[in-house]
Formats: structure tokens, C-alpha cells, sequence
């Protein structure tokens, strides 16, 4: 399956002799975590969204980027520029 869908000419096994290469199999679980990722913060939200006000969604929505930022920069000391840090600012 993950072939197929990294692959669409579906000639990749036929090319390398049936086998897969390591960076093959790191890209298809990147690709498996993301959807899983997409879907599991939506069920999520969808749910809290039963339980709580519109306001309070939409105060949880504008603080995501900030939240990005701040893990970016504490877990992979992503630099913050001056116009993404004015864009933080306009946000709050």
C-alpha cells in the first residue's frame, strides 16, 4: 500500500529486486503518523467542540501557531524572525 502510494508509476519492487530500502520504509511511517495525526486532532476537536463554547474554540484555534512556535523553538531551536514574531503579536 505504502508503495503505491510513494510510488505511482508502481514499478519500484520490479526495479530493486523486491526489496525496500531503509529510507523507504522511514518515509512511509512520516506519511502514516501525519494522516493519523490530521485525523486523531480532528476527532479531538470535533469532540470538544460538543462540550464547550464557540468562543472558547476559536480562542484554542488562534493559539495553535503560537504553540508551534514556542515547541519549535524549545524542542528544535527553530529561530523566530521579527516578522513571524509581529505575527504572533497581531494575533494575541
Amino acid at each position: 500500500m505504502v508503495i503505491l502510494f510513494f510510488d505511482p508509476a508502481g514499478d519500484f519492487l520490479e526495479r530493486n529486486g523486491g526489496a525496500l530500502a531503509s529510507g523507504e520504509t522511514a518515509v512511509a511511517v512520516c506519511g502514516a503518523d501525519g494522516r493519523a495525526g490530521l485525523a486523531g486532532f480532528t476527532s479531538l476537536f470535533s469532540l470538544g467542540a460538543q462540550h464547550t463554547t464557540a468562543v472558547n474554540l476559536g480562542i484554542t484555534q488562534g493559539a495553535i501557531p503560537a504553540f508551534v512556535m514556542l515547541f519549535g523553538l524549545l524542542v528544535f531551536v527553530t529561530p523566530v524572525g521579527k516578522l513571524q514574531f509581529l505575527g504572533l503579536l497581531l494575533l494575541l
